[in-house]
């Protein structure tokens, strides 16, 4: 199963993952002024679990994760 972590600031969202082959912690920062969080996770496999830093309201974030066919639940 994959799970990330997600830390959203206005501007950017910086996201953590394992990469389960290698053992390996990754991140990697995203634009919200470009595509770029909508292509990453429109690439996860589906199942992925994400979890975000929840101090401030997210429902763009969650509007974001659907339009990625990701479960928001």
């Amino acid at each position: 199963m994959n799970m990330i972590g997600c830390d959203l600031h206005t501007r950017y969202q910086v996201v953590a993952w394992i990469d389960e082959e290698t053992g390996e912690i990754r991140k990697r920062r995203l634009a919200h002024d470009q595509e770029e969080p909508g292509a990453f996770y429109a690439g996860l496999p589906r199942g992925a679990r994400i979890g975000i830093e929840a101090t401030l309201p997210a429902l763009w974030f969650e509007r974001l994760l659907a339009g990625a066919d990701m479960n928001c639940g």
